[in-house]
């Protein structure tokens, strides 16, 4: 309650307000600094009472590398018809192909029985895998290239070309691998047949805006003209 006998009311119009001297009550440094200064130093007993986890470790998260999907041997040489009837394996005169990568896959593993000629196109594998499609008469292709031994007579050595990996849907800028399931289903298994799409039809069939559907086509035509 003011009262005149309160120091600040007796010594308002004075320079020093009962001070002695001005740098007794100005600035930062009659309290202690600005700001949150001095919490480790004069301030300690502050934080102790009022704010004791003020200091106390956060850390942090490490990233995070994404696992690899991975698959055995033994599944793909159990899906190997079904595969065949989709048109995601090629029968051909050396095994059957698979790109192991086009069905989603990044690692290969060694688990089960191999039964068939499996010619695979896969980014790692391990090395029972290996054994095991070698065993079968088969074999495992890096991917970028493909090495495809023709068929000669007898008299002559096979040739041996290289051809380029098949683009898959993946390959395209702005799809992954759970859009390019989705295009699937509705029957757009390759680049070329997404470049011949419809902008307005396979928007309202995959459920998302026209611009987002041309920019895939057109970067679909892309990747075919730079074949």
């Amino acid at each position: 309650m003011p009262h005149k006998l309160r120091k600040i009311r007796k010594k308002r119009g004075t320079r020093t307000v009962g001070y002695g001297r001005v740098g007794q009550h100005r600035g930062g440094g009659q309290r202690g600094g600005h700001g949150k200064a001095g919490r480790h130093k004069h301030l300690w007993s502050y934080v102790l009472r009022y704010e004791p986890d003020y200091f106390e470790k956060k850390g942090f998260s490490p990233p995070r590398k994404p696992k690899p999907l991975i698959v055995n041997v033994g599944e793909l040489d159990g899906e190997v018809t079904r595969l065949l009837d989709e048109g995601k394996a090629i029968r051909k005169f050396n095994g059957i192909h698979i790109d192991v990568k086009r069905l989603g896959y990044d690692k290969l593993l060694g688990s089960g029985k191999v039964t068939h000629p499996l010619v695979l196109i896969v980014d790692s594998f391990s090395k029972s895998a290996a054994e095991k499609i070698k065993e079968a008469k088969g074999k495992i292709l890096q991917i970028g290239e493909e090495k495809v031994i023709q068929p000669t007579t007898i008299d002559e050595k096979p040739e041996v070309r290289t051809v380029k990996a098949e683009v898959s849907l993946t390959d395209v800028r702005g799809i992954g691998r759970k859009r390019s399931e989705k295009l699937r289903d509705i029957g757009i298994n390759s680049v070329d047949d997404l470049a011949k799409c419809k902008i307005k039809d396979l928007a309202e069939k995959v459920g998302v805006s026209e611009k987002i559907v041309s920019t895939w086509i057109e970067n679909a035509s892309g990747l075919l003209s730079a074949e």
